[in-house]
């Protein structure tokens, strides 16, 4: 049985102050990103779990997720540590990062393939920090689809926090968001509303999940827009 790469990453967290009177406190997006490098051959692999100081989430059971272009998990309104684990399946190999607000935080190299084919890559917990062992309610996830590599904008949150998706703090168009993505948003209150665009005007669909459930689905070619009270 082959074995797996652990990755340890040193990840500083800043934490800011929500609106006057608003009990909301601000994390780091966190995402985990996979780089397909055979191009058009992709990289076939499976989503063992993703996890933060607040909730663990997995995919329904045999999901596979085939990708030929960079593919976000992202993690927005979510506590540090955070950690995931992927399993190679077929194709290329692929680079695993993790970048928190933009920033890539990567030890070099981190390949997942045949002859590597689990990679568990975890930011280093501060003090009493631990990852979730299990999912809280509700559990909002948002799937973005458009063509494979297609680049898009959007804002995912609830009365009390709205974040950015694919925040950078750069111009570096290797770590803008980019459909497929994948988004989980903890700690929803009363509600929970995305909205997401792409530049030029081709179709993006976006999924609302709440508890592994399809609540919503929206195709435009402007603005795709979820909202579901909770």
């Amino acid at each position: 049985m082959r074995g797996w790469l652990l990755c340890m990453v040193i990840i500083p967290m800043a934490i800011g102050c929500g609106n006057s009177g608003s009990p909301a406190r601000f994390y780091p997006e966190a995402r985990f990103q996979i780089e397909p490098l055979g191009g058009q051959v992709g990289t076939s692999f499976e989503v063992d779990y993703i996890a933060s100081g607040d909730a663990e989430h997995q995919f329904q059971e045999g999901r596979i997720f085939n990708a030929t272009e960079p593919v976000g998990f992202f993690l927005d309104n979510a506590a540090p540590p955070y950690g995931a684990k992927f399993r190679w399946l077929d194709g290329a190999e692929a680079d695993v990062a993790l970048i928190v607000s933009g920033r890539t935080v990567q030890v070099s190299p981190i390949r997942l393939g045949p002859d590597n084919p689990e990679v568990e890559l975890r930011s280093r917990p501060s003090q009493g920090e631990e990852l979730a062992r299990e999912p809280r309610q509700p559990e909002v996830r948002l799937e973005v689809f458009a063509s494979p590599g297609t680049l898009f904008q959007g804002t995912v949150g609830d009365f009390f926090t709205s974040y950015d998706i694919g925040f950078t703090f750069d111009d570096d168009e290797r770590s803008a968001a980019r459909a497929p993505a994948y988004i989980f948003f903890e700690r929803p209150k009363e509600t929970i509303s995305a909205v997401v665009r792409n530049a030029n005007q081709l179709e993006i669909t976006l999924n609302l999940y709440i508890n592994g459930d399809l609540i919503q689905s929206e195709t435009s070619k402007k603005d795709a827009i979820v909202q579901k009270d909770l």
